[in-house]
């Protein structure tokens, strides 16, 4: 589950999301009886995965509390949960942001124990931004929450692998691995991943689902180089 980058609504022209190539591959390796749901959706943040109780009052006036749990846990009942969450949390101090990730954690384990199970919890890292390497004027760039958003990326990534580190939890750098690929790629990083159909700024493109898909598998063991 995530936002908008994890829904996918239209940023790939119509081509897959992380979470299909992740279906998909499961089914060319043998795991035909696994099923992907992505119950992820445009300007969901981690205020929508709490329970009422937990939601502070006056910080996120749109959320609706609960329903990320509804949709995805109670509704599903799934083995394994992934979740990218963060970007809309941007202006969050980081211990509200600790604070409010637990809570929805509890509540996670809370809604899978009602069902009798106990669902194993991926974290995935924001994505970093196309301005994150130093585009920051010209065509790509006018932007002016450019800096709070890469500054919000970068703190959330560290404090994501924390928690997963405090709990046990698998936790894959999306962020990370994009930097690592932007190494590669050089001044191409923003055509490749933020170009033909992303809007330029903040969502990946059908290659940049496609790196999150590759770096997901490789985290969690799974990846097959030599498949096609």
């Amino acid at each position: 589950t995530g936002d908008s980058i994890t829904h996918n609504g239209s940023w790939t022209q119509g081509m897959n999301s992380y979470s299909e190539w992740f279906e998909q591959y499961l089914y060319m390796t043998g795991r035909g009886d696994d099923s992907v749901f992505n119950t992820g959706w445009g300007g969901a943040d981690i205020q929508d995965f709490l329970y009422e109780k937990d939601t502070p009052k006056g910080n996120g006036v749109f959320a609706d509390p609960g329903m990320g749990l509804e949709q995805f846990i109670t509704k599903y009942n799934p083995d394994v949960v992934f979740i990218k969450l963060g970007m809309n949390n941007r202006g969050m101090k980081n211990a509200d942001f600790i604070k409010l990730y637990n809570q929805m954690l509890d509540g996670i384990y809370s809604e899978g124990a009602k069902n009798g199970k106990t669902p194993k919890v991926i974290l995935l890292s924001p994505t970093p931004l196309s301005g994150e390497f130093g585009i920051s004027s010209g065509e790509f760039g006018s932007d002016p929450t450019t800096e709070s958003y890469r500054d919000s990326v970068k703190r959330f990534s560290i404090m994501l692998d924390g928690i997963a580190q405090e709990r046990g939890l698998e936790f894959v750098d999306l962020r990370q691995a994009m930097i690592d690929e932007s190494i590669n790629l050089g001044d191409r990083y923003h055509y490749t991943f933020f170009t033909d159909g992303s809007d330029g700024k903040i969502h990946p493109n059908a290659a940049g689902q496609y790196c999150m898909f590759q770096t997901i598998c490789k985290d969690l063991g799974l990846y097959d180089a030599t498949m096609p």
